[in-house]
């Protein structure tokens, strides 16, 4: 890790700690079954954040191949889905889905994305 990243051992740690001890994307793996990947941009060579395996490969490099805003616009479509827009009335839920943007809400806020 300190010769790859130039992190060592209490960094990395402290890291995961921050992380609460879980990968940043999906927030269930633990790093308990396989160590949680340390994600960094390819170009500056910033660590920016840990991930597990499936996050870091198959969501942030192989498919979106570390595009901010690819991400953005699919995690933006998981709240407003397009369909909403474009088959129905301004601010109307299809039937069998839950508006869940109050809930989205809170978690924002307590995770810090918020005031």
């Amino acid at each position: 890790m300190e010769r790859t990243y130039g992190v060592g051992a209490e960094a990395l740690a402290a890291l995961e700690e921050h992380q609460g001890n879980r990968c940043y994307g999906c927030g269930r793996a633990t790093g308990a079954a396989r160590a949680l990947a340390v994600d960094h941009n390819h170009r500056s060579g910033e660590v920016r954040m840990l991930l597990c395996s499936t996050c870091n490969r198959i969501v942030v490099g192989w498919q979106m191949r570390d595009n901010p805003v690819a991400l953005i616009r699919l995690g933006l479509a998981l709240i407003d889905p397009p369909t909403r827009a474009a088959w129905l009335a301004p601010g109307a839920v299809h039937p069998g889905w839950e508006d869940d943007s109050a809930e989205l809400e809170e978690w924002l806020q307590d995770h810090g994305f918020w005031a």
